[in-house]
């Protein structure tokens, strides 16, 4: 009985120093952690990854590399602006946006190998993941302005808020004229036919392949939602050699 009871004993302490020294849950589900090294620069990589969020709105506050390697957000155009992933929504640190650049140190970093990151995301706490080097920076992976498209007759869009943001989200409505959406990811490019991609405060949020849509609860703070427009191979459109989008400057209040 007494083997029985300190059995017992064992067993309930196990489960109680679980329940007090566990990491906390999260909502946050980091995928596609991939680097690419900068040509010339075999120590510098463009880090890009997604970030999957089943909550409320979450802020990345912060990233590094356990083994010492620097590990900067990037966010042209919007340095210095909270990135925030929508509630039950994504964050995909791209290239076309705010993405990450990750600087080794003597510690080797090849082709098909894999580095520890970890990245903060205010009150959820820390997310612990891997970065595979998939190789280097291809021209096709350029997504900028350099790399956009001008037609004949530019496509043209507007953006509009058609509800008020909430907890839950709100929604939104675009215009476009000589401009068709094309479903399809791997559709080829023809003139005046693509989507849209969609961008807050430079982070790159989703796909857009409609004309109305909506996004999740927000921090407070201030924020700019982009709509730009792209090819079917995701280049952007360009008018007079400026990228075809429309901003809406948004306002969410503390509650």
């Amino acid at each position: 009985m007494k083997r029985i009871l300190a059995l017992v004993l064992v067993v309930m302490a196990a489960l109680i120093g679980v329940f007090l020294f566990a990491p906390p849950k999260t909502n946050v589900i980091v995928t596609q952690v991939e680097a690419r090294e900068v040509a010339g620069r075999p120590n510098l990589f463009m880090m890009t990854l997604t970030v999957e969020n089943h909550g409320d709105a979450i802020a990345l506050t912060g990233a590094s590399s356990p083994d010492g390697h620097a590990l900067s957000i990037m966010n042209p155009g919007h340095m210095g602006a909270p990135l925030v992933i929508p509630a039950k929504g994504k964050g995909i640190f791209a290239m076309d946006g705010a993405h990450f650049m990750l600087m080794t140190n003597e510690t080797p970093f090849d082709q098909g190998s894999l580095l520890p990151i970890t990245l903060t995301f205010g009150d959820q706490g820390r997310v612990t993941t891997r970065v595979l080097n998939v190789g280097a920076v291809s021209d096709d992976m350029d997504h900028g302005a350099d790399a956009g498209v001008e037609v004949t007759k530019a496509p043209q869009i507007t953006l509009s808020q058609t509800s008020a943001m909430t907890p839950e989200g709100g929604t939104f409505a675009l215009k476009v004229a000589n401009f068709d959406f094309v479903a399809d990811a791997e559709a080829p490019h023809v003139d005046n036919q693509g989507h849209a991609h969609l961008y807050l405060n430079g982070l790159k949020l989703s796909r857009l392949y409609d004309t109305t849509f909506s996004i999740g609860g927000l921090l407070p703070g201030t924020y700019d939602l982009k709509v730009s427009l792209n090819t079917n191979d995701h280049r952007t459109y360009l008018r007079q050699g400026q990228p075809v989008e429309a901003t809406l400057h948004l306002e969410i209040p503390d509650s």
